[in-house]
């Protein structure tokens, strides 16, 4: 799991969570920024960039993957509304799903909201995180095992399965 990266390495995991907060607040700017430039994107950024400051280095171990799942949420958002390489946020909202189950909600709404807009085809390109996610987690919730989260899915088995998957489902379904 995420004792695998630095284990009782405080340093690395300093280095590893303040590199993920600054891409993640970077996305956030310009996602904020094409939406509705000015002086509120830049204070929302500020506001968000302050979390980091209040982080125990106790908590790192457990911070970092969250880190990273934001990181590639805003990734993904930052795509989406750009509206251009669309197979990038379809494989970042997948490998947040990973990370943190919460992100299988995002990309449930990311369906909603262009099933809502009447594209049809962005709509359903969200369904591949989802449907990866499940086809990792089913299984194993029948087999009894845990559910596949960052424990398990960064096991050297499981991640070129999730790869292949994801990009085998984004270049058949986007095109």
């Amino acid at each position: 799991g995420e004792k695998a990266l630095f284990s009782t390495n405080y340093i690395g995991w300093h280095v590893a969570a303040f590199l993920l907060h600054t891409i993640a607040v970077f996305f956030l700017f310009k996602l904020l920024w094409r939406i509705r430039p000015g002086v509120l994107a830049t204070l929302a950024t500020l506001f968000f960039s302050t979390a980091y400051l209040t982080i125990n280095t106790v908590l790192y171990e457990q911070v970092v993957p969250y880190m990273l799942s934001t990181t590639l949420l805003l990734i993904s958002l930052y795509y989406v509304h750009k509206k251009e390489k669309f197979f990038i946020p379809v494989i970042c909202m997948t490998i947040a799903c990973f990370i943190h189950e919460t992100n299988i909600l995002f990309a449930g709404l990311l369906i909603v909201y262009f099933w809502l807009k009447h594209e049809k085809q962005r709509s359903l390109a969200f369904v591949i995180p989802i449907a990866t996610y499940l086809a990792f987690y089913i299984p194993q919730k029948f087999i009894g095992a845990s559910p596949v989260a960052i424990d398990s899915i960064f096991k050297p088995s499981n991640i070129p399965i999730g790869i292949i998957a994801t990009i085998t489902l984004a270049s058949t379904w986007l095109g």
